[in-house]
């Protein structure tokens, strides 16, 4: 039962970091809602949809596979920063080299990738009920309407 409220707050909370910063550079940042960070925002919603469910193989498979997409996204984002840097970081321009000095990955994306690797961390540990086997009867049966 604990899991699955790890899972949810994992959920929640790596939702709530695409309207986090994503870029940050020269006392400005970009929040994941002007990227990809929509693509992760869903992943982390359909991983909260899965927490109202009982575990079962195939909810920790999309559990999985949610935390995978996000852990993706927020790669993609920091490779793209990396090939902005390299690519003006040589620049006959000073203003640019000041400015690809100072990018660096915002904490939403670090907060993404954390909650990822807790999503699946919670998958592993979520039990699915055996065949036969009888649920506590403390646990709720969770319905979505």
């Amino acid at each position: 039962m604990k899991v699955r409220y790890v899972i949810l707050a994992a959920a929640i909370a790596g939702a709530a970091a695409t309207f986090l910063p994503w870029d940050a550079f020269d006392g400005y940042s970009i929040d994941g809602r002007s990227s990809r960070g929509w693509v992760s925002f869903g992943a982390f919603l359909v991983a909260g949809a899965c927490a109202l469910y009982r575990p079962s193989w195939w909810i920790r498979g999309v559990l999985m596979l949610a935390a995978g997409v996000a852990v993706a996204i927020a790669m993609i984002k920091i490779r793209e920063q990396t090939m902005f840097v390299e690519l003006y970081a040589s620049s006959p321009d000073v203003e640019m080299r000041k400015l690809t000095i100072q990018i660096r990955p915002g904490h939403g994306v670090h907060l993404v990738i954390g909650m990822s690797l807790l999503l699946v961390l919670g998958a592993l540990m979520w039990r699915p009920s055996r065949p036969g086997e009888q649920p506590p009867p403390k646990l709720p049966r969770a319905r979505i309407v």
